[in-house]
């Protein structure tokens, strides 16, 4: 359970840094510019995690496993 937890954790901190970076354009950029660089963002994150193994560690794709009959 807290491997799950510390795996969801890190990939939120990394999302929120990501955003945060993209965020910081605005003050070079026009909005429009931003937004087309700041929608594909997240999904780029997720794509690089894979080819690296330092940013692997951090961006993980879990997904909660919940028993059977737990929500009855």
């Amino acid at each position: 359970m807290t491997d799950s937890a510390r795996s969801h954790a890190r990939t939120s901190a990394s999302l929120l840094a990501s955003c945060l970076c993209v965020a910081q354009l605005g003050r070079l950029l026009p909005t429009w510019a931003v937004a087309l660089v700041g929608l594909p963002a997240p999904f780029v994150l997720f794509i690089l995690a894979v080819r690296y193994e330092r940013l692997g560690r951090w961006v993980e794709y879990r997904q909660l496993e919940v028993p059977k009959r737990a929500l009855y």
